[in-house]
């Protein structure tokens, strides 16, 4: 996968994003369910993940480099763990 952007959109269930080699962006919406980001290699750009909702959890791990919030934070039910924890 090449890029991905979720930009103000709401998932009905989980998400995985793994594998991606350039940008991710998601912003803004709701993720009901858990939203898993992994071995995503965006080069220079961090994975932004800013100012959504998640009823599960947010687990990252393997991305490079580390997701960042973009100062909006998540809000996120079941809990932030690994590279997202700070998000």
């Amino acid at each position: 996968m090449n890029a991905m952007e979720l930009l103000d959109t709401t998932v009905h269930g989980a998400a995985t994003i793994a594998g991606t080699a350039q940008d991710v962006t998601i912003a803004g919406g709701a993720i009901a369910g858990a939203l898993t980001l992994s071995g995503n290699h965006t080069g220079s750009r961090q994975p932004e993940v800013a100012g959504i909702s998640v009823s599960g959890t947010l687990p990252c791990a393997g991305n490079a480099p580390a997701p960042s919030n973009i100062a909006a934070p998540n809000t996120v039910r079941g809990g932030s763990v690994g590279q997202c924890s700070a998000l």
